[in-house]
């Protein structure tokens, strides 16, 4: 009992830090709004059968990436900045529970930004998303949520032994939304870089949502996207406890927490 509510009162003084901040109050709800009237902008003239797909929930997955990296992966150059890394680092709280608390409790936070780009491309555009297969929808939401936090633990992880947070947050955001398959299909990219999209789970979780709202549902496409997402994130854990051990002994033996 004392596990769970440790995670809930963790979750919810995350929301309150995350809604604090005016930058992830823009990202949350300004940038979901113009990402989905840039998307539409790109699909207007286009054949793309599932335009409206990306349109809604491409701009969705692009503002909750942008607010997991300048919010999750963030408050590692935050806490730097401000003189409470190391603090943090030695806390009887496991640091791992700490920093996979803040990245579950801004995800959660960040899945507003679907809600965002429904609305704003139904006032905007009067496009509406029939869910016709519910049960699906909800599975392959739920894979987004898990999949996005485990991505963040290790990069979150990496942002330790540098001091140029900043700039790698930037870095990250945008090939993101290319290689995953956020706002055009992937198989648009050429191959090399095709093969790089693939070994991302967000980009199985991707797929797996486009392959939900699909009103002839594809069980074969569905269970192959499910298996991948499934794959790599067992992969995923097993490369944050290794990784975990050479950043842990790279942190101490430089000393990388503090500002300078």
């Amino acid at each position: 009992m004392a596990f769970f509510q440790s995670i809930f009162y963790n979750v919810l003084l995350q929301f309150k830090m995350s809604l604090s901040r005016p930058m992830y109050r823009f990202t949350l709800i300004v940038s979901p709004i113009v990402n989905t009237m840039l998307i539409f902008e790109m699909f207007r003239k286009s054949n793309v059968s599932d335009a409206a797909n990306y349109i809604v929930f491409g701009s969705g997955l692009m503002g909750l990436w942008s607010s997991i990296t300048f919010s999750s992966i963030g408050d590692i150059s935050r806490e730097r900045y401000i003189g409470t890394l190391s603090t943090v680092y030695v806390a009887p709280l496991n640091f791992n529970l700490t920093i996979f608390y803040r990245i579950i409790g801004n995800t959660i936070l960040s899945s507003m930004a679907f809600l965002i780009s429904i609305i704003s491309a139904h006032l905007f555009f009067k496009i509406s998303m029939p869910i016709y297969h519910k049960y699906y929808f909800i599975i392959s939401f739920i894979m987004i949520i898990v999949s996005f936090s485990i991505i963040s633990m290790p990069i979150s992880y990496l942002m330790l032994i540098s001091r140029k947070s900043s700039l790698y947050m930037n870095m990250i955001e945008y090939p993101i939304f290319i290689l995953c398959g956020f706002a055009f299909p992937t198989n648009k990219l050429p191959a090399l870089i095709r093969f790089i999209s693939y070994v991302l789970t967000p980009t199985w979780t991707t797929k797996l949502l486009h392959e939900s709202l699909h009103k002839n549902l594809d069980i074969y496409q569905i269970n192959h996207a499910f298996k991948e997402t499934i794959l790599l994130n067992l992969i995923y854990c097993l490369f944050i406890l290794i990784l975990w051990k050479h950043i842990d002994s790279q942190v101490r033996k430089n000393a990388t927490l503090e500002v300078v």
